[in-house]
C-alpha cells in the first residue's frame, strides 16, 4: 500500500473493534456457526422454532452480480498494477480475517459449549 503505516494502524483498529465492539462475529466460511450464535443470543428459548434457525443456515443472499471472469477482465483493462496493489494489501485483510475467525471461535466456545 502507498501508506503502509496508515493501513497497518487501520488494520490494528479493525482487529480491536472485532474483539471489543461486536456482540457477534462470524465469517462466511462458518456461516452455520454464526447462525447458532445468533440463535443463542436472540432466541435462547427457541420461540421461533428449530426449523426457522435451520432454514436460516441455508440462506445465501449475497450472490455476485457479475462473474469473476467479468471483474478480472475489467481489472486487467484498467490499472496494469491493480492486481499487484491488491495483492500487497491482502496481508492486512488476512490479518483481519484471522482475527474475526478467532473471535468467532471464542464466542462459539463460550456460548455454545456450555
Amino acid at each position: 500500500p502507498e501508506n503502509a503505516k496508515a493501513v497497518a494502524k487501520a488494520t490494528e483498529l479493525a482487529k480491536l473493534n472485532l474483539r471489543t465492539k461486536f456482540a457477534l462475529v462470524g465469517v462466511v466460511e462458518e456461516y452455520s456457526t454464526f447462525v447458532d450464535l445468533l440463535k443463542n443470543l436472540l432466541d435462547p428459548s427457541a420461540h421461533l422454532g428449530d426449523k426457522f434457525w435451520e432454514d436460516m443456515k441455508g440462506k445465501r443472499e449475497n450472490t455476485a452480480v457479475k462473474s469473476t471472469r467479468t471483474i478480472m477482465s475489467l481489472i486487467r483493462n484498467g490499472d496494469p498494477d491493480f492486481l499487484g496493489k491488491m495483492n500487497r494489501t491482502l496481508v492486512y485483510e488476512w490479518d483481519i480475517y484471522t482475527t474475526a475467525l478467532d473471535v468467532s471461535h471464542q464466542q462459539a466456545k463460550a456460548r455454545l459449549l456450555q
